[in-house]
């Protein structure tokens, strides 16, 4: 519990108002005698409206009246000591305690801490030094706190390769769109095949293991009408060695809540020469149109696999899926 001590005798009442004025009333004033002596409470007229900021205030003006109410008496028996001949109130110097950053209020019950808005203020102030324009997200950099621009409309957060935020363009991967594009950061997402890897070429890609199975999933909405599915996997190796790989697919169709009402799959080869080099795992199959319903909505998924370790997967070398398309007619 806080304590406070102080002299009245040391307090200059016209301080406590701007500007040395006394205070003026507009409103019904109503008077009442107290411990302390006469005192004034004042109900102003009603004002239309609040400003965020003024409804702010009026909050913490409401919490902070309640947290009066239940204060120490120890301390509010020394805040009456100290407001003994002056015009102020004992509740008027703990609430100018609360506005001067003196207290904070720890609620048991959800665990929150409030705050005085000089905090806010202060907290806000001080955040300014790293970024000022709206949108601006606050992280850490390996030399201090810094601050991010907001990005351009349609850009997506992501992380560089030094593990620090930046805005990228990325092509589309959501929503009804003709031809799809999952690359770079629109390829990863949780246990996708084996992990992840940066190519010589800066390209990012999923490791497809030559030793185990490997699977990487895909899928956005499902454009309507559609009567041909293609798609296309690019896959690069950096070993010397040749051999075939066997890749499969599987092919999902759902609807609006998320039951299969269609798929399809299939299995390749795929050879790969000796020395670097890419090659393209691609198919395409068509889709009956006796499945769709009117004004529904639809989505797919696209699982690309790669059986590793299966007799007729020959190569022992990874494989690194770089892209994937998928293209509807």
């Amino acid at each position: 519990m806080a304590k406070l001590r102080l002299l009245p005798s040391n307090i200059d009442e016209r301080a406590l108002i701007h500007y040395g004025k006394r205070p003026s009333f507009k409103g019904a004033v109503v008077y009442y005698l107290t411990k302390s002596g006469l005192a004034a409470m004042v109900r102003p007229y009603s004002v239309p409206g609040r400003t965020e900021r003024q409804r702010m205030v009026w909050e913490w003006m409401r919490y902070t009246n309640l947290a009066w109410k239940v204060t120490d008496p120890l301390l509010v028996s020394q805040y009456h000591e100290q407001a003994k001949g002056l015009w102020i109130l004992p509740r008027d110097i703990f609430f100018a305690a609360q506005a001067g950053r003196l207290f904070a209020f720890d609620d048991a019950d959800t665990g929150f801490s409030y705050f005085p808005v000089r905090h806010r203020d202060d907290m806000s102030r001080a955040l300014d030094v790293f970024i000022q324009t709206p949108g601006g997200i606050l992280y850490r950099s390996p030399v201090g706190w810094a601050g991010l621009p907001a990005g351009e409309p349609g850009q997506v957060l992501m992380v560089s390769d030094e593990g620090l935020p930046v805005w990228s363009s990325v092509p589309p991967v959501l929503g009804a769109h003709r031809h799809q594009v999952f690359a770079e950061a629109a390829l990863y997402g949780y246990l996708q095949a084996t992990g992840s890897t940066s190519l010589a070429d800066g390209r990012r890609a999923l490791v497809l293991s030559g030793a185990a199975t490997s699977t990487a999933y895909f899928g956005s909405g499902f454009p309507l009408p559609t009567s041909f599915v293609s798609y296309s996997a690019s896959i690069a190796k950096t070993s010397t060695s040749g051999g075939d790989t066997r890749m499969g697919i599987v092919f999902r169709l759902y609807s609006r809540n998320g039951v299969v009402i269609w798929g399809f799959s299939e299995n390749k080869t795929v050879p790969f020469p000796a020395g670097d080099s890419n090659q393209i795992f691609s198919g395409s199959f068509g889709v009956p149109d006796n499945i769709f319903s009117p004004g529904e909505l639809y989505s797919y998924s696209l699982r690309i696999i790669r059986f590793g370790g299966d007799p007729s997967d020959v190569a022992s070398f990874n494989t690194f899926l770089w892209r994937v398309d998928v293209s509807f007619t």
